[in-house]
């Protein structure tokens, strides 16, 4: 798939059967503008919806951003990943899928506006053209933000844009994961109902450091973090105009 920024290709490391790259026209993984972004998204769904209709049980579209290698880029190159599978999401979506429902039916209220709500009580959230921004009170690593939308259009992406912009620019993050949450593109057995878009970005460090960002702690016990989710919202608010 062409666009006017980017150019899709097969992910020789592949996840899934289907595992595609969005490869950047521009090599700096660190400069990109509102434009690019909007083309970036576009191209990988626009794949991902090729995808499927060559195999019309592939349903579930992943996207992931990994800049530099502390994110674990193989390349410096700016590059989107994409996957679509069958059958059921992938264990962390699909998680967060069934405690939404389970929240749902334990507290008859939608679990994507309460989070939002209850981040906004306390200054960390706020709307950026129909788009919902979080700085994640429970982040699982350093200056997690939250994207949550339920169409897929401009205000997300510009969105993304701008997180990741004031991110780069602001917060002296150089690398970082960015990833897009999304219910199937075609009809599942499963509900998907009130299920949103959401883009989860966080930051993974200097890459120019040979400590890891994550070690026993984070991988059997809970996440180590040291930044304030109220920091990290206040420059967003500025950054973004909220």
């Amino acid at each position: 798939v062409r666009g006017r920024h980017c150019i899709t290709a097969s992910n020789v490391a592949k996840y899934d059967t289907f595992s595609g790259l969005v490869i950047f026209n521009e090599h700096n993984p660190l400069y990109f503008t509102r434009e690019m972004v909007r083309d970036y998204i576009d191209v990988a769904i626009d794949w991902g919806r090729q995808a499927h209709q060559a195999d019309p049980l592939a349903k579930y579209f992943f996207l992931m951003w990994n800049c530099l290698w502390k994110s674990g880029a193989t390349l410096v190159h700016g590059h989107f990943q994409m996957t679509l599978t069958r059958d059921m999401h992938y264990p962390k979506v699909e998680g967060l899928r069934r405690a939404a429902l389970g929240y749902k039916a334990q507290q008859g209220r939608d679990y994507f506006d309460d989070l939002y709500q209850a981040h906004r009580m306390v200054g960390c959230a706020f709307e950026r053209g129909g788009a919902r921004v979080i700085a994640n009170l429970a982040p699982v690593k350093e200056k997690e933000v939250l994207i949550i939308s339920h169409n897929i259009d401009d205000g997300i992406k510009d969105a993304i844009f701008e997180v990741a912009e004031a991110m780069t620019k602001s917060m002296g993050v150089v690398s970082f994961n960015l990833v897009l949450y999304m219910p199937p593109i075609a009809p599942v057995g499963e509900d998907w109902s009130g299920f949103p878009l959401m883009a989860r970005m966080v930051d993974r460090g200097d890459p120019a450091t040979r400590n890891s960002d994550m070690g026993a702690m984070e991988l059997y016990a809970s996440s180590v973090v040291s930044s304030d989710p109220l920091a990290v919202a206040g420059i967003l608010k500025e950054r973004m105009g909220s």
